[in-house]
């Protein structure tokens, strides 16, 4: 009987983070077909699909992640602020991860040197994207590991047996030098 339970421990937060990928790929589409036509969403996804598919995956990580930890805190009667912490730290990156739908919706506004600088500086705004998701998906395992979350699956506990504190930081610290060096990259080839 506990194995069942088990399972459905980690099979409810995994179909959440896979809802949630699909979610945001389809607002992607919808959100690209209003503003021009499906074909144009189809022909924008097929030009950029190796950052579309980082980013939306990361984000039904993250969200699966948060699932996860959510469920096995309030199983153990953890505080809330376990809950809060995960919560403030997993939206801010999912919020940074979207930044490039910026470049997509400042036409409509009618903000044209915003949108000069968001349409130049696509790329490097989906860069940060993934290297944002990256940055919540190590947050969110060094919770997990912190508030000593229940682990059953065995990939998982390979994860989860190294030091999530020194692997965030490392992973805060090579994402801002290459977020950063792939602006200014960018900046000076174009």
């Amino acid at each position: 009987m506990t194995s069942i339970k088990g399972v459905k421990k980690i099979l409810t937060p995994f179909w959440i983070g896979v809802a949630s990928f699909i979610i945001l790929l389809s607002l992607f589409f919808i959100l690209l077909t209003l503003l021009n036509s499906f074909d144009a969403a189809l022909e924008r996804f097929a030009f950029r699909w190796y950052f579309y598919l980082p980013i939306t995956a990361g984000f039904g990580l993250q969200v699966g992640l948060f699932s996860f930890m959510r469920k096995s805190l309030k199983e153990n009667n953890a505080p809330a602020s376990a809950l809060v912490a995960t919560g403030s730290v997993s939206s801010g990156t999912m919020a940074l991860c979207c930044t490039h739908y910026i470049a997509n919706l400042i036409p409509i506004m009618a903000v044209s040197g915003v949108s000069i600088f968001f349409t130049k500086y696509e790329v490097p705004f989906l860069v940060m994207g993934i290297f944002s998701n990256v940055i919540g998906i190590s947050f969110m395992l060094y919770y997990i590991q912190n508030y000593n979350v229940p682990v059953k699956n065995k990939l998982f506990g390979h994860i989860m047996s190294l030091n999530m504190l020194k692997v965030r930081k490392l992973v805060v610290l090579l994402s801002v030098i290459i977020v950063a060096g792939y602006f200014i990259y960018y900046s000076m080839i174009f």
